[in-house]
């Protein structure tokens, strides 16, 4: 059985070249509006990845500091220079 990848350009922000298929568009539209918030605004409130399927994110840059992500599926997640600061696994 083939399997194809998404047409056009397969390449992260951070340019490097998937080897994996990327996460869903609306996995990762929200993953983005999480990685570029403002963290002065979070409260003291972490946030909450936990055993969330992240299976191909482009996290690269994003600022996920405190984020819980036990049991999260991070295989072929792009986290280059992501601020994963304090995050749990």
């Amino acid at each position: 059985m083939a399997t194809s990848l998404p047409r056009g350009n397969n390449r992260s922000r951070s340019g490097a070249q998937r080897l994996l298929p990327a996460a869903p568009g609306d996995i990762q539209a929200a993953l983005t509006v999480m990685g570029r918030r403002d963290p002065r605004h979070d409260a003291n409130h972490m946030i909450d990845l936990s055993y969330a399927k992240l299976f191909g994110a482009d996290l690269h840059r994003a600022y996920l500091a405190s984020a819980d992500f036990e049991g999260a599926d991070l295989t072929g997640a792009i986290m280059h220079e992501a601020n994963l600061t304090g995050a749990t696994r």
